[in-house]
């Protein structure tokens, strides 16, 4: 499943079940309500005892023996799920749709980290059917015939397990959640920092300051004397998973209780022996607009859910619509003698490429009129201007500002009424270079004739005709036969003294 980074707050509530041991069989699945609290203590697999190569069977597209295997079943109540099951005999998943003699398989896990202890395994699923019935199967494909125990749960949300579907953080408001397992293994040697081993039962967030501040927050297990560990990794300037290099904070301290980032605390990161609290996060000027990560372990993996409160310095430091690219204080213009001045400010710009300012008669058909690179990512305050040499009696302006990635966005428009505003004047020359025709946009405030005349490099005419104008009009020259080229264009208007020359390129 592919979700979008910063598109929307998720508020994660766990969904829990409780259930009998597992059944046999298909046809006896145990049913499982997907509701409830929380996830039971543990579940056990000892149904059906295979002796060393007794069966082997296709579990995500290996061949394994299996040695004791159970059945359970549920109801989608939601178009997603996920399915976590934590033993200690090489275990596996696999999930169906159908029916028992004619199942379809739709998930399967079976990672089977060897040496690890407890070993988890997480189907992730998407596109379910509400009200259909689904088949999951437990696996224990340890070479033994020791009885399987094991803790499961099924919630309807999908977790963030991996980095890459981060659980985005928007605001200050309270999260309650808790993670089946984890999918992929994202912790290594040159990013794990303070918690020294791999990910057990991890929930992943990311988050995007939009304004400088503090950031502090506690991680609350529901049942109080759990384990929770947490790192923090960034500033990144993009999406940035598998996360890399040292976290700036991190806990891997083995009291259970809260955990979390606290001002005062008087460490970045603790090893076992810590008090569960490192510094709060302190966003600069520099961090504005970046990628932060945050990683929540359960290290015990017993599915105990956990609240995340945050208490931030200045109120709005995160925004999930996505963040504004800019914040723009102002935006307006006034007549300068026969010109129009245009002008704006920012008071923040993430990833801000440039603005293209735009102008139009009647403020519907807006065209070009001048590009102004912007400044990035920066909370300073920025001042930007242009001027408009040939503007109408009345012009609309609107103001488009372009991400490095593309997007953009519009702000206005404004309008400037200018009684000196030239009587004439040429407002576009397009496309050029040309092939067949171009196009000359004219305005007049009155009618009158424009007289437009094309010269070849050898200063030779090639084009001559008078055109009558009244308000906006777009005169179309056809080129078509002429060769390719450099070619001066002339408007002129001898009654009110207009000249426009402009060089235009025949291809």
């Amino acid at each position: 499943m592919k979700r979008i980074f910063l598109l929307s707050c998720l508020l994660v509530v766990p969904i829990g079940l409780t259930m009998a041991q597992a059944s046999a069989t298909c046809a006896g699945a145990t049913v499982v309500t997907v509701d409830g609290a929380s996830c039971p203590s543990t579940q056990t697999i000892s149904d059906i005892t295979f002796e060393t190569g007794a069966s082997n069977t296709d579990i995500c597209s290996t061949t394994e023996d299996v040695f004791r295997e159970g059945w359970y079943r549920f109801v989608a109540t939601a178009t997603t799920a996920s399915i976590g099951w934590v033993s200690n005999r090489a275990p596996a998943v696999q999930v169906f749709s159908g029916a028992c003699g004619a199942l379809v398989e739709i998930g399967c896990a079976n990672n089977t980290l060897g040496t690890t202890n407890p070993q988890t395994e997480v189907v992730d699923l998407t596109g379910l059917t509400i009200g259909n019935t689904y088949f999951v199967r437990i696996i224990n494909t340890a070479n033994n015939n020791i009885t399987s125990t094991g803790r499961m749960c099924i919630t309807s949300n999908v977790f963030a397990m991996n980095c890459s579907t981060a659980h985005p953080v928007c605001s200050d408001v309270s999260f309650s959640g808790n993670a089946p397992g984890y999918d992929v293994q994202e912790l290594n040697a040159g990013n794990t920092g303070c918690l020294s081993t791999f990910e057990h039962q991890s929930t992943w967030f990311g988050f995007s300051p939009v304004l400088t501040g503090t950031i502090q927050l506690n991680i609350n297990p529901t049942a109080g004397a759990v384990d929770y560990d947490f790192a923090i990794w960034g500033p990144y300037g993009g999406p940035n998973c598998p996360v890399t290099g040292t976290p700036l904070r991190c806990s891997y301290a083995s009291a259970t209780g809260t955990t979390g980032l606290l001002t005062g605390a008087g460490d970045n990161s603790e090893g076992v022996g810590g008090d569960r609290f490192v510094n709060s996060l302190v966003i600069t000027p520099g961090d504005i607009g970046q990628i932060f990560y945050m990683l929540i372990d359960n290290y015990a993996s017993n599915f105990t859910p956990f609240t995340l409160d945050w208490t931030f310095s200045t109120p709005g430091m995160l925004d999930c619509t996505p963040p504004l690219p800019i914040i723009l204080s102002d935006f307006d213009g006034e007549p300068q003698g026969k010109a129009n001045y245009i002008y704006w400010n920012t008071q923040i710009e993430i990833n801000n490429s440039h603005f293209e300012v735009e102008k139009s008669l009647d403020g519907v058909e807006y065209t070009e009129m001048e590009r102004i690179a912007g400044n990035g990512s920066t909370n300073s305050i920025n001042n930007y201007d242009v001027i408009d040499e040939n503007p109408f009696g009345t012009t609309y302006y609107r103001l488009k500002q372009v991400d490095f990635d593309g997007q953009f966005k519009y702000y206005g428009p404004i309008s400037i009424t200018n009684a000196d505003a030239n009587e004439i004047s040429v407002q576009n020359l397009y496309p050029n270079p040309a092939d067949e025709s171009f196009f000359i946009d004219v305005y007049s405030k009155e009618a009158l004739s424009a007289n437009v005349a094309v010269y070849n490099s050898f200063g030779q005419e090639v084009y001559n005709k008078v055109s009558d104008v009244d308000g906006s009009s777009r005169l179309e020259i056809n080129s078509q036969s002429w060769p390719t080229g450099v070619y001066i264009v002339k408007v002129t208007n001898e009654e009110k003294h207009f000249q426009h020359i402009q060089r235009m390129v025949i291809r």
